[in-house]
């Protein structure tokens, strides 16, 4: 017994502390993790603008996992997953598709989010970042005062740097740097939210190089609105085609 308490204590002893930086990413990690678990479901309309074009789209969540998407212009268009099956709504074909998902839950995952990502603003869910290769630093911005700085790079000569509000890690900045070329999504005005303790953006704008590109502001938002499961699972219109799909691994 003694020898292996002595062992223990030898064990402990060689452990690496953590280094400031990885603590830093650590509490980042939690602070996105709780921000999430209070931000329970949210209702938005979007109206984004790129010069004289228009979009216009409403969204819903429901946590954990059920997403709806529905585009009103300029090409009327919906998605809803119920948390297990995928629907596509085609106004145009009058087209009803339904997809199962037969993929491991990580390509799942990501599947799912590059489908509705172009339908959920940025700061409302916490970044999609790998396990390993994310810097943590301490910044400050005009927007926070205290700040914290996200890095990784996805790619030879890609560096994506996330700016989150300290220590709310509400989203205020996105810059993507490829070769000579930058991208830069920024936010311009926010709701916030006393009772949730967090804010989201409410208009942000996109630069490339400098030069605004396209505008997203909200003229809807709901946070932690009572949303029922089968407002997930559409119906099918009267006179649609049905079809059903499967979402394999390639």
């Amino acid at each position: 017994m003694r020898r292996a308490l002595l062992l223990g204590l030898l064990l402990s002893g060689c452990r690496k502390e953590a280094t400031p930086a990885e603590l830093l990413l650590s509490q980042v990690k939690q602070a996105l993790a709780d921000r999430d678990a209070r931000l329970r479901s949210y209702h938005l309309v979007a109206v984004t603008k790129e010069g004289e074009a228009q979009a216009t789209h409403a969204f819903f969540f429901r946590s954990p996992n059920q997403l709806r998407a529905v585009v009103a212009a300029p090409t009327p268009l919906e998605w809803s997953f119920d948390g297990t099956r995928l629907f596509q709504l085609q106004s145009e074909t009058k087209t009803f598709s339904t997809f199962e998902l037969k993929l491991p839950p990580a390509k799942a995952s990501i599947f799912l989010h590059s489908t509705f990502s172009p339908f959920v603003p940025e700061g409302f869910r916490a970044p999609l970042m790998p396990a390993k290769g994310v810097s943590a630093t301490r910044v400050t911005h005009p927007m926070g005062p205290e700040a914290v700085e996200l890095k990784l790079s996805p790619g030879e000569g890609v560096t994506v740097t996330w700016v989150l509000r300290w220590p709310t890690a509400d989203f205020l900045e996105r810059r993507t740097q490829a070769g000579a070329g930058t991208g830069e999504l920024k936010v311009e005005a926010e709701h916030c939210d006393a009772a949730l303790k967090l804010c989201v953006p409410r208009r942000a704008a996109q630069y490339v190089d400098g030069q605004r590109q396209v505008t997203t502001e909200l003229t809807t938002l709901e946070l932690n609105l009572e949303l029922p499961a089968e407002a997930f699972t559409p119906a099918v219109p009267a006179g649609w085609t049905r079809e059903t799909r499967q979402v394999v691994e390639d």
